[in-house]
């Protein structure tokens, strides 16, 4: 089985990257995020993967790192919840933040992921809370902060690229939904 890769990287999406190794090209599915953190066009770069397979064929899952990997395999391994939906979710939540969703059955919170909904939220739960490390309730907590402080910003006026731009920015330190609201309004205005 495929665990990974290392090569020329001859191609760079928001979702999809290209390897060369040893003149052959394999095609890699990734997560805007790790598309951000890979290297320029031309530089050798180490893929981790994860090959699923479909209707199609198989798809390669790429990313930069084993524990990515890792997570991406025991989040895929839950029934209902496809490869697609599992790398969206990584997109959005960090490693502890997710675990602590899980662990604080907040549903409502991977609900809002594109693909999950609520039902396959709860089911996602379900299935991963015995599979993964117990966390504290910050990251939850922290990914409530952050929809409060979203409709906060919405209700200024600001688009929602924007709003997601500013929340990638800011600091996960603890402080008070008021500070956040200025540090955010500091970083929209740059």
């Amino acid at each position: 089985m495929l665990y990974s890769v290392f090569g020329k990287l001859i191609l760079k999406k928001p979702k999809l990257a290209v390897v060369e190794v040893n003149g052959l090209g394999l095609e890699f599915l990734i997560s805007p995020k790790t598309s951000r953190k890979l290297p320029k066009i031309g530089s050798r770069v180490k893929i981790f993967c994860t090959p699923c397979v479909n209707k199609e064929g198989v798809e390669l899952y790429g990313f930069l790192t084993n524990e990515e990997k890792e997570l991406f395999d025991t989040v895929n391994s839950a029934p209902g919840i496809g490869p697609k939906s599992t790398l969206g979710l990584l997109e959005r939540f960090p490693q502890d933040k997710l675990f602590s969703i899980i662990n604080n059955n907040r549903a409502d919170l991977l609900a809002q992921v594109s693909g999950m909904g609520q039902k396959r939220s709860e089911r996602l739960i379900l299935e991963l809370k015995n599979k993964i490390k117990k966390t504290g309730n910050e990251g939850a907590a922290l990914v409530e902060e952050n929809l409060e402080l979203a409709e906060v910003l919405k209700a200024l006026g600001y688009k929602q690229k924007e709003i997601n731009e500013a929340l990638k920015r800011l600091s996960d330190e603890p402080m008070k939904l008021e500070e956040r609201i200025k540090q955010c309004l500091t970083l929209l205005k740059k």
